[in-house]
């Protein structure tokens, strides 16, 4: 049965037999969509979807086939798999991102949770002289006043001093998180 008979056959009222001659082009969409990481059960969906999307052309247009059946069975194949290992491999992608993502959250809440023992560690006026700097973003002479240091340079000695301080100690406890 040549091209242009099953599509006369599919567009009567009876194609079943135009459809049994469609499925003789699946071999060659099942080898490809099982070579390009796919299984039986896929390759057969796609197929099937291909054919729907040929059956809706050949009934509800004026449709003029310009290759072989069996070329425009495939082509819609290959175009709809392409569709479907796209999709997989976003969701993949998105499922790999996603996980480093909560390595990441879970690395910083672990390093949050030092840096506030570290913080802790430091003393009252050290922890306070850093949040006025840091927090509520106070000028050093500010600062000088505040805490009676002599002048600004001696206000800024003491915030790095504090900084060291509160490094050194959350150095020695992720120190003590990797022994």
């Amino acid at each position: 049965m040549n091209d242009q008979e099953i599509i006369s056959i599919l567009k009567s009222r009876n194609p079943q037999i135009g459809l049994k001659e469609l499925y003789k082009q699946y071999t060659p969409i099942k080898k490809f969509i099982i070579h390009h990481g796919g299984s039986a059960d896929d390759a057969y969906d796609t197929f099937q979807e291909a054919i729907l999307v040929f059956y809706d052309k050949v009934l509800h247009t004026d449709f003029q086939l310009t290759s072989s059946i069996g070329t425009y069975l495939f082509s819609v194949s290959k175009y709809k798999w392409k569709t479907v290992l796209i999709a997989k491999n976003r969701i993949n992608e998105f499922k790999n991102m996603f996980s480093e993502v909560e390595n990441i959250v879970e690395e910083n809440e672990s390093y949050f949770e030092m840096a506030e023992n570290a913080l802790a560690e430091i003393g009252e006026k050290c922890k306070s002289i850093l949040v006025s700097f840091y927090h509520h973003k106070h000028s050093m002479s500010i600062i000088a006043s505040k805490y009676g240091f002599s002048s600004e340079n001696a206000a800024k000695n003491q915030k790095y001093k504090c900084i060291e301080k509160a490094r050194n100690i959350f150095k020695s406890l992720l120190v003590q998180t990797l022994i």
